[in-house]
């Protein structure tokens, strides 16, 4: 069988047939004709700085295959994790998928909201969060910070979780082992809890009892 050989007009249209060696990353930012969606994720950028995050600890990622291959998910830990290490778990679970994923919850003002944008995080908005769902993207959020349970499980995020069951989209529990609040040293993906079909939670009270027996731990 002949080799299909690509234009290179298409190749620079189609994300999924850029070259993607590092040469040619750096090659795009000198030429100025990266990509950068419509949420502001430059792809190049992260792909140019994922080497780096191997300098910093690396929180274990365990069943990373329960996030679902193709179509939106969102995954909600069990504890509050800071923006920062919600990035290094979204990259985590893209180089374990080979799908790009969204952090959400990055403060909007300068100059970290910007730079967080570019490497996939997108502020805790709600008309973000269900066009990024809309357009089959996977997101992470977490549960918000209990002041009375820093180390426990922490409050559902349940307007998150009513955009996720509109859409349609599964719920991806994780839960965190964390060595300090905010921090992250192991991250468990328990089995999806999907929003559709006839087992699907009527209510967002009813996703919160199933994923908080997923947890393995009452979310109060």
């Amino acid at each position: 069988m002949e080799e299909l050989l690509i234009p290179a007009p298409l190749a620079e249209i189609d994300p999924d047939r850029q070259d993607l060696s590092y040469p040619a990353l750096v090659s795009r930012r000198f030429a100025g004709t990266f990509p950068v969606d419509e949420w502001g994720f430059d792809r190049d950028l992260a792909l140019l700085l994922a080497p780096f995050a191997n300098l910093l600890p690396r929180p274990r990622v365990l069943d990373a295959a329960r996030v679902p291959e193709v179509g939106p998910a969102l995954v909600i830990t069990d504890r509050w994790v800071a923006p920062p290490w919600r990035m290094v778990l979204a990259a985590l679970l893209a180089g374990a998928t080979g799908r790009p994923v969204r952090f959400a919850g990055v403060p909007d003002v300068a100059p970290f909201g910007p730079l967080l944008r570019r490497l996939g995080g997108v502020p805790g908005n709600l008309h973000d969060l269900r066009s990024l769902l809309r357009s089959g993207e996977v997101v992470v959020s977490s549960c918000g910070f209990d002041p009375r349970r820093p180390f426990g499980v922490g409050r559902p995020p349940e307007a998150v979780l009513a955009v996720a069951m509109s859409m349609g989209a599964p719920v991806v529990p994780a839960g965190v082992a964390s060595c300090l609040p905010g921090q992250l040293s192991e991250v468990t993906l328990r089995e999806p809890v999907r929003t559709e079909g006839a087992s699907a939670p009527g209510t967002v009270e009813q996703l919160v009892v199933r994923l908080a027996e997923r947890w393995g731990a009452l979310s109060a």
